[in-house]
């Protein structure tokens, strides 16, 4: 997938170089024309200029592929008027440069340049008119070669190095309002927002945002874990039980997808002394632990047997 986004890319960026070219020969629309010899005066060379013109003009026509409108040359034109030498910067490239701030734990530079590509996005989102949009739509749109859910997540890690707990609650709250996803993409985000209410003390909004997720998916096991843990830490096992008995079967096995929810509630069942169902659960983490493991020894053991085999035919045949 992203391979073949790549490439399309590639084949759209070329085609745009060709018709820049093609409209400073024209001259038509004057426009590209006055841009291109501006941005020449103003020290950029004459394939900078082009690559410059080429990047607006890339991003009016994804926009009329998006909003379905027509070109619109007014605007084309206001744009390559604004244009120069230092401010050509883009909502991906201030994402990229982030990250050379962030893999340095600079977290405040870092988040300076994130919080800008983000007022970008919320921007972009408004004028595409659509109450809520995908994660594919914004990476097509920003032309973003990685998933702008990783991105999310690295956002999000910014934010709770920079121990700013409104800011994190303003974001996860964007971030759930704007975009929809398939699949429990944006789990994560959901618990981070419900632990965000519970750290700031606002109970009722947390536990109506658990119950209104429960509502809409009672099955899903990262809810369940991240309220359970929050009422434990909070020493409400009442409500704890109450939440158990209503959602958690307990003939459930463990998993992956459990593995976490079954700690916790080893946990719960250790603070209530009730050893007997303690054990059950544990037990169970257990024996999910020794068939992973079992399982992973035996494809490495294989996998060694294997490799063997192949040195023996390989010494065999030098022999020959």
């Amino acid at each position: 997938m992203i391979e073949e986004k790549r490439m399309s890319n590639k084949i759209l960026t070329t085609e745009i170089q060709n018709v820049v070219e093609n409209q400073i020969k024209m001259k038509k629309p004057q426009c590209t024309n006055e841009a291109y010899i501006r941005l020449q005066q103003e020290g950029c060379s004459k394939q900078e200029a082009k690559h410059l013109i080429g990047k607006v003009l890339e991003k009016h026509i994804r926009n009329m592929i998006m909003y379905q409108t027509t070109f619109n040359e007014t605007s084309y034109a206001n744009d390559l008027a604004k244009l120069s030498k230092t401010n050509t910067i883009t909502t991906t490239e201030l994402i990229y440069q982030g990250y050379d701030y962030f893999h340095d734990d600079n977290f405040d530079q870092c988040l300076k340049l994130w919080s800008s590509a983000w007022h970008e996005i919320k921007t972009a989102i408004k004028q595409s008119n659509q109450l809520k949009v995908t994660l594919e739509w914004l990476e097509i749109l920003l032309d973003y070669e990685d998933t702008i859910k990783s991105w999310f997540d690295d956002f999000l890690t910014a934010l709770c190095n920079n121990h700013d707990i409104l800011q994190q609650k303003e974001f996860l709250n964007e971030v759930l309002t704007l975009f929809t996803c398939n699949n429990h993409e944006l789990d994560h985000f959901k618990t981070a927002y419900g632990e965000c209410l519970v750290f700031l003390k606002e109970d009722d909004q947390a536990y109506k945002w658990y119950n209104n997720w429960l509502e809409e998916d009672g099955s899903n096991y990262t809810c369940l874990e991240s309220y359970l843990s929050s009422l434990i830490h909070q020493n409400k096992l009442d409500f704890a039980k109450e939440l158990i008995d209503k959602y958690i079967d307990p003939e459930i096995e463990c998993d992956f997808d459990t593995l976490s929810l079954f700690c916790t509630l080893t946990l719960y069942y250790t603070l209530t002394k009730d050893n007997k169902t303690h054990d059950l659960y544990q037990n169970k983490i257990d024996t999910f632990h020794n068939s992973f493991f079992k399982k992973d020894h035996h494809s490495t053991k294989q996998h060694v047997k294997k490799q063997a085999r192949k040195k023996i035919r390989h010494k065999s045949k030098r022999k020959k």
